[in-house]
């Protein structure tokens, strides 16, 4: 059977048929065959309260947060096991190296943390409510307290990238965490407009 006769069938797809299809047709790159599936689609109507997109765009940044935060949080453990490793092995060189990334991982544990929660304390929303039933919540706060206790400054964050990069480089630090939190809102929720 030819595309084209298929295509005829399209109207007929399930929402479990048809997002395979647009997703696969997006992967090789077929815009025609992805526009021809979506526009196929029969619509379905709904009445949304005016809040709607701020806070679906709101839960896809707490998901958002708590995954990059999760991978710093791997990295962070990963340093520290090896940092550990190092000393056991008394090789000095590589111990501070690891503990050089160990607190660089804190720095951007604790800059992310906080960029969050200024952003909830600007929309007068309890920080952690959206995190909490989250799976890997847990292992981010009980790391947050060790990352906390070892954090560079940011003084000692930039000296940090200054070293480890071939041209200047400034950490970020929570405001501009806070500035990329507030664009991604403003973007997402604007979708709903």
């Amino acid at each position: 059977m030819n595309t084209n006769a298929l295509a005829k069938l399209y109207d007929r797809l399930s929402p479990r048929e048809r997002l395979p299809l647009i997703v696969a047709a997006s992967v090789r790159g077929d815009e025609a065959e992805r526009g021809r599936l979506m526009r196929t689609a029969p619509r379905s109507l709904y009445r949304l309260p005016d809040y709607h997109g701020l806070a679906d765009a709101l839960q896809d940044a707490a998901l958002l947060h708590l995954l990059e935060v999760l991978d710093l949080v791997a990295l962070f453990l990963q340093a520290s096991g090896s940092e550990e490793q190092s000393a056991i092995l008394k090789d000095q060189e590589h111990d501070e190296r690891w503990m050089r990334i160990v607190r660089m991982a804190a720095y951007l544990i604790t800059a992310r943390r906080d960029a969050w929660r200024l952003l909830c304390g600007e929309l007068g929303i309890d920080a952690e409510i959206l995190l909490k039933g989250l799976p890997g919540y847990a292992t981010v706060v009980r790391n947050e307290q060790t990352a906390r206790a070892l954090v560079f400054t940011p003084e000692e964050a930039a000296a940090y990238l200054r070293a480890n990069a071939s041209e200047e480089v400034r950490p970020p630090t929570a405001e501009t965490y806070l500035s990329g939190l507030r664009e991604f809102l403003d973007e997402w929720a604007g979708r709903w407009d």
